[in-house]
C-alpha cells in the first residue's frame, strides 16, 4: 500500500478514516461516456484518490457538450470527447493514474473494481456487461441523464460485504455500575448521550471483578432504557462486579447480494419491496420515470437513437410505448406499478423530449451521488438498493406557454431546449454574490459559468473569501492546483471560473461580510444584487448574512456540506422563514474540569495539548511583541485579567523571555522545557493524588475514581526514553525558533546536558498559596522591573509566535501536540494517538468531499432556474441529503411565520403584543427623516400608539428614556447621536433601527425600522 497524502486528504480522512482511504487509493474504475455527467463522475473520483481511472468516449464534441462538459471548449469541437479532457483530468490530482480506455470491455472487465456507464448504449451489451461484473463481484453502476431527469443502477455483485454502515464513529462509554442482574448502567459525566440501540454489538474492557467480560468477544445489547442495558450471555455471575469497565462499540460486517439488470429491468421491484421516495409531493414519480425509461429503451432499440430534442412526434412515440407498458404490466397486476392509477403523459414526454440533453447543475447531482456509490466498493456505507431515480420537472412548471426554444447553434442549446430563449437571457444578465470560494464556492462558479450566468455587459457574480488555499483544500476544491498553495482562493477561483466561459462576468473579493465591512457592503451594494449565495461555513456568517437578505428583501439560497451531509434551503423574501428562524443546536464542548484533571479518552488529551501548544509558544510570544510594541497598551491590557495570579504569571513569562533572549542561551530554554515536563506531568499528577487518593469517595459514599474518572499514574522522567527526550528537544526548538535564540539540536548535546541538570523538586512547586499583600508585592516587583526594561535591546521584527498551522510537517507542530497528548495519555492508561488523528482534532479538520458538494450545488442551482419564473412554493424545494445513508430528503420551504400577540414571550419574560398585527420578519417600517428622537418618538404614538422606551441600531442603544441625559438627546437628530456614538459611513443615507416600547404596560414587538435622513 502506498502511503497517503495526509494533508492532501485530510477532510476526506476525516469523513472515511484511514483504512477506507488506504483502500480507495488501491480502486481501479472505468468510466464509459464523457458529457457533463460523465466527466463529472470521473473529477469526483480522481478527487477521491482512487487508484486508477480510465475514460471512454469515441465521440464526438459538439457545440451543446460545451454546456455541461467544463473541461471542454470551442477548440475541442469535432475531437474525440475523452482525449479532449483527457489532460485538464489529469491536472487534478498527480496520485491517480488516467488513461483513455480503447480495449474490448468484455475482455477486459476483470482489469477493474467498478465499472460505470453513463451513456445509452445497447440493452443486451449492458446486460452481458452487468452480468460479468456480477459474477467477477465487480461493482457495475449504469447511470442515465435525460434533461431534467435520470436513474441510477446500483449492482455490488453476488457477495458484497459492508463493513461499516453508516460511517458514525464507533461510540465508547464508561461503565458508572453493573448490578447483581447485570443491568448495566453508563457513566454520563460528560454530558455524552447514549446512542447504542438494541441489537448492536459492544466489547467490554478494564471491568474488575468479572474478567469474563473484557475477552474481547463482541457482545449483544438488549432491554436499552436511557442510559441502561443489558446484554445476550450466559453463565456470567454479575455480583462480582467491583468497579470501572469501558464499552467500545463493534461494527459487525454485513454480506449483501444484489440483482443483475436484465432480472430488474422490466420489473425493478417485487413485493414487499417498495422503491425510496425522495419527495413526498411525487408520490408514484419513481414508477412513472421507469416506465418513462423502458419506453426510451424500447424506442432505442427499434430505431438506434433517442428521440430528437423537442420532437413532439417522436416524443409521442416514446408515450405509446410507455402506454403499451403500463397497460400490460398492469393486466399481468405487477406489483411494483400498484401505486399509480394512470399514467401521466407529460412527465413520459418530458422525459423523451430532453432525452438527448445534459445540463450542467442535472450532471452535478446525479453525478455526486454516483461518485459516492462509486466509493462505497471499499465496504463503507450501503449501496443504493438498486435503482435511484429523480426529476426537476417542478423547475419548469410554472413558465409561461408558448416558450421559444428554438436554438441556434450556441454552448447553451440543451438548455435553452429545456427553458427557452428567455430564461436563457435572463440567466445572461443576472448579478449574483457568492460568499465563500472554498468547495462549494468554486462549484457554484463552474455551474454559473456553464449556465451564462453574468454573461451580458453589465451583469456580474461577485465572490468573496479572505482564504489562502491550503494542500488540504485541493482534493474537493476543484479550481486550484499545486502551483495555487498560498494565493487567494477568490482570486484564484474566479481565473479559473473565466476559462470555463470567457464572457462570465466575475469578480473577486477577499473581504469578511459583517459589521466591519459594512463600508463597502453597503446598501447600494445589496440592492445591486438578484441573489445571493451561501457557500461558508460559519453560523455567525450565515446569520448576518441572512440578515442582511432580510433587511434588503433578497432571495437568498443557502448552501452546506459536512462530510457526506448537505443542504441546500431556499429563502424567498415574504413567503418563506429564513436562516435565522431554525433554532441553533447545542454545541459539544469538553468541560473544563475534565480537559485539567479527568481525561478519559485520547480527544480529551488532544484538546489539552493543544491548549499547551498555545499557553507555551503562542500566547506569551504576542505578549511579549505586545509589551515591545507599547509597554503602557501591554499595562492596560493585563491588567484586564481576572486574577492576579494570572497577571503574575504573564509578567514572570515576559520577564523570563526577555532574559532568555538578551543572553542568546539555548540551555535555559532546555531548563525550562525540564521544569515544564515536571509540571505537568509529575508535580500535577501527584498533587491530584494527594487530593484524591485511588481510595477516596464522593459525598454520597460512593467511589471518586469510578465511572469516566481514571486514577492517574506518574510518567518517571527519563531522558533515555524517546517521549520524554522528543518533549524537551522540541519544546527547546519551537521555544527558541519563536524568539529568535540560536538552537543547538544535537541529541547528544541535550542528552548530557539533561543529566547534569539537577531536577525540580515536587515540595518546591506544592509550596502553599501566597497571601493577597505577597501577590501585589510580586506584581509592583515584576511591573518596575518591565518598566524599567530597556527594549531598545530586543530585535521585535525577529519575535515572531509559533501559530499553530496543521498542514506543514516540517514546523512539527501535529508532532509535538501528538507528544503532548500521549504523555497526558500514559498518565491515565488512555490508548495513545497517533500523528494523523491528533491532526484531525487539534486542527478542527471539517469533514469534506467533493462528492456531496456536487449534489448539494447541482441541486441548488436548480432552484435558481426555478426562481427565476416562480416564486410559488409548491415549486421550490429544499433538501437535506446523506449518500452514506441513501438520504435525499426533499420538501418545500416552510411558509413565513406571522408575529401574533404571546401571553408569554420567553425572551421578553412576559406578554407581548404584534404591532403591526401579523408582520413577518421581512416586513420593514421606513421613516423619512430627519427628525429628533422626540419627533420620532410622537411618530410612534401617534400612527402605532406605541410609547417608545428606547431606540437603538443593531443592539447598540442610541437612547434609553430611563437614563438621566435623556432630555438632552431628546432634542437631538437620531442621525447625530449614532454619529457621535457609532460612526457614520462614508454618503449613508439611513439607520436600521430597533425599538423597545410598550401599550399599555405590555411590551411590543416590531419589525425593522429603516430610517433614512438624506
Amino acid at each position: 500500500m502506498k502511503d497517503i497524502d495526509t494533508n492532501l486528504y485530510s477532510r476526506q480522512i476525516k469523513t472515511y478514516g484511514i483504512d477506507t482511504m488506504s483502500k480507495l487509493q488501491n480502486l481501479k474504475i472505468l468510466i464509459i461516456g464523457m458529457r457533463g455527467l460523465g466527466v463529472e463522475i470521473a473529477k469526483n473520483l480522481i478527487l477521491s484518490g482512487v487508484k486508477e481511472v480510465k475514460i471512454f468516449d469515441k465521440d464526438i464534441c459538439e457545440i451543446n457538450d460545451i454546456g455541461s462538459n467544463y473541461y471542454l471548449s470551442e477548440k475541442n469541437i469535432g475531437d474525440r470527447r475523452d482525449i479532449s479532457c483527457l489532460q485538464k483530468l489529469k491536472e487534478l490530482n498527480s496520485y491517480v493514474n488516467i488513461e483513455i480506455f480503447e480495449e474490448d470491455i468484455l475482455e477486459n472487465i476483470s482489469f477493474f473494481d467498478v465499472i460505470v456507464i453513463t451513456e445509452i448504449l445497447d440493452k443486451n451489451l449492458i446486460f452481458n456487461i452487468d452480468e460479468k461484473c456480477h459474477e467477477n463481484n465487480i461493482s457495475f453502476i449504469y447511470c442515465l441523464n435525460f434533461g431534467l431527469s435520470g436513474f441510477i443502477f446500483s449492482d455490488f455483485g453476488k457477495k458484497h460485504v459492508i463493513t461499516d454502515l453508516n460511517g458514525k464513529p464507533k461510540k465508547t462509554y464508561f461503565i458508572k455500575n453493573i448490578d447483581k442482574s447485570g443491568i448495566i448502567t453508563v457513566d454520563q459525566t460528560n454530558r455524552e448521550e447514549f446512542t447504542l440501540k438494541n441489537g448492536n454489538f459492544v466489547i467490554f474492557k478494564e471491568v474488575e471483578g468479572i474478567n469474563e467480560l473484557n475477552d474481547g468477544k463482541p457482545k449483544k445489547i438488549i432491554n436499552v432504557s436511557g442510559n441502561s442495558f443489558s446484554i445476550e450471555v450466559d453463565n456470567i455471575n454479575f455480583e462480582n462486579y467491583k468497579i470501572g469497565g469501558i464499552i467500545e462499540e463493534v461494527i459487525i460486517p454485513k454480506e449483501m447480494g444484489y440483482k443483475k439488470f436484465k432480472d430488474c429491468f422490466d420489473i425493478p421491484y417485487q413485493e414487499p419491496e417498495f422503491p425510496d421516495i425522495y419527495d413526498n409531493s411525487k408520490e408514484g414519480r419513481n414508477e412513472m420515470l421507469h416506465i418513462a425509461i423502458l419506453a426510451i429503451y424500447k424506442y432505442y432499440t427499434e430505431k438506434n437513437k433517442l428521440p430528437e430534442i423537442n420532437d413532439m412526434k417522436e416524443a409521442k412515440e416514446v408515450l405509446q410505448n410507455a402506454k403499451l407498458i403500463f397497460e400490460n404490466a398492469k393486466s399481468k397486476n405487477e406489483y411494483w406499478i400498484n401505486n399509480i392509477e394512470n399514467l401521466d403523459d407529460q412527465i413520459i414526454l418530458n422525459v423523451a423530449r430532453w432525452s438527448k440533453c445534459q445540463i450542467s447543475p442535472v450532471c452535478s447531482y446525479f453525478g455526486g451521488i454516483v461518485s459516492q456509490e462509486v466509493i462505497k466498493k471499499t465496504g463503507k456505507y450501503i449501496p443504493i438498493n438498486q435503482y435511484f431515480w429523480y426529476d426537476f420537472f417542478e423547475t419548469i412548471e410554472d413558465l409561461h406557454y408558448n416558450i421559444n426554444r428554438d436554438i441556434f447553434g450556441s454552448r447553451y442549446d440543451d438548455l435553452i431546449s429545456i427553458y427557452g430563449q428567455e430564461t436563457q437571457k435572463k440567466l445572461n444578465k443576472l448579478n449574483i454574490f457568492i460568499i465563500g470560494a472554498g468547495a462549494l464556492g468554486c462549484e457554484l462558479l463552474k455551474q454559473f459559468a456553464l449556465l451564462g450566468i453574468s454573461t451580458k455587459n453589465y451583469s456580474k457574480t461577485i465572490i468573496t473569501d479572505n482564504d489562502m488555499i491550503e494542500t488540504s483544500n485541493l482534493n474537493r476544491q476543484f479550481l486550484f492546483r499545486n502551483k495555487d498553495i498560498g494565493k487567494p482562493k477568490s482570486k484564484i477561483a474566479t481565473e479559473k471560473a473565466k476559462t470555463i466561459n470567457k464572457n462570465f462576468n466575475c469578480n473577486s473579493l477577499e473581504m469578511f461580510v459583517n459589521e466591519e465591512s459594512e463600508d463597502y457592503f453597503n446598501e447600494n451594494f445589496w440592492e445591486a444584487q438578484d441573489f445571493i449565495f451561501t457557500a461558508v461555513d460559519s453560523k455567525t456568517a450565515r446569520k448576518y448574512i441572512d440578515n442582511q437578505c432580510t433587511k434588503y428583501t433578497k432571495h437568498l439560497i443557502d448552501t452546506g456540506t459536512l462530510g457526506t451531509s448537505g443542504s441546500c434551503q431556499v429563502i424567498v423574501p415574504f413567503k418563506t422563514i429564513c436562516y435565522n428562524d431554525k433554532p441553533d443546536l447545542p454545541e459539544y464542548s469538553i468541560p473544563l474540569c475534565t480537559l485539567r484533571n479527568f481525561p478519559s479518552k485520547i480527544e480529551h488529551c488532544i484538546e489539552w495539548g493543544l491548549n499547551q501548544f498555545n499557553e507555551l509558544f503562542t500566547n506569551p510570544v504576542e505578549d511579549l511583541k505586545k509589551f515591545l510594541e507599547n509597554k503602557d497598551e501591554y499595562f492596560n491590557y493585563i491588567e484586564k485579567e481576572d486574577t492576579s495570579a494570572m497577571i503574575i504569571s504573564k509578567m514572570k513569562k515576559i520577564k523570563n523571555l526577555l532574559e532568555i533572549i538578551e543572553e542568546n542561551k539555548f540551555d535555559k530554554i532546555i531548563e525550562e522545557a525540564i521544569e515544564i515536563f515536571y509540571e505537568n506531568y509529575i508535580f500535577q499528577i501527584q498533587k491530584l493524588i494527594d487530593e484524591y487518593p485511588k481510595d477516596c469517595k464522593n459525598k454520597d459514599g460512593g467511589i471518586f475514581w469510578s465511572g469516566s474518572k481514571r486514577f492517574p499514574e506518574i510518567i518517571n522522567f527519563n531522558i533515555k526514553n524517546k517521549d520524554c527526550f522528543n518533549f524537551i528537544k522540541f519544546y527547546s526548538i519551537l521555544l527558541s525558533r519563536g524568539i529568535n535564540v540560536k538552537i543547538n539540536d544535537d541529541d547528544n548535546y541535550i542528552k548530557e546536558f539533561v543529566e547534569k541538570y539537577e531536577k525540580p523538586k515536587y515540595d518546591e512547586y506544592n509550596n502553599k498559596m501566597p497571601t493577597r499583600e505577597e501577590e501585589l508585592n510580586e506584581i509592583s516587583t515584576l511591573k518596575n522591573y518591565l518598566i524599567n526594561y530597556d527594549i531598545e535591546k530586543i530585535d521585535m521584527n525577529k519575535i515572531n509566535p509559533e501559530k499553530f498551522e496543521k498542514d506543514d510537517d516540517t514546523n512539527n507542530h501535529v508532532f509535538f501536540i501528538n507528544l503532548c497528548s500521549n504523555l497526558r495519555a500514559q498518565n491515565y492508561r488512555i490508548p495513545i494517538s497517533d500523528e494523523q488523528q491528533t491532526k484531525m482534532i487539534a486542527g478542527k479538520i471539517v469533514p469534506a468531499i467533493a462528492s456531496t458538494t456536487a449534489i448539494v450545488t447541482g441541486f441548488a442551482c436548480m432552484q435558481l432556474l426555478t426562481l427565476l419564473n416562480s416564486d410559488d412554493l409548491s415549486f421550490v424545494k429544499n433538501c437535506y441529503i446523506n449518500p452514506s445513508l441513501n438520504l435525499y430528503a426533499v420538501n418545500n420551504p416552510a411558509d413565513v411565520i406571522l408575529m401574533k400577540d404571546q401571553e408569554y414571550n420567553p425572551l421578553l419574560d412576559g406578554p407581548t403584543i404584534a404591532v403591526p398585527k401579523g408582520w413577518n420578519v421581512w416586513d420593514i417600517i421606513g421613516i423619512k427623516g430627519p427628525m429628533t428622537c422626540q419627533e420620532f418618538i410622537d411618530y410612534f404614538k401617534k400612527k402605532y400608539n406605541v410609547n417608545v422606551l428606547g431606540i437603538a441600531s443593531n443592539l447598540k442603544s442610541i437612547i434609553q428614556l430611563s437614563l438621566p441625559s435623556k432630555e438632552m438627546k431628546l432634542s437631538m437628530r437620531i442621525e447625530d447621536i449614532y454619529d457621535k456614538n457609532n460612526g457614520l459611513k462614508k454618503d449613508q443615507k439611513s439607520i436600521w433601527l430597533e425599538i423597545s416600547g410598550e401599550i399599555n404596560n405590555i411590551s411590543v414587538i416590531m419589525p425593522k425600522i429603516k430610517y433614512t435622513f438624506k
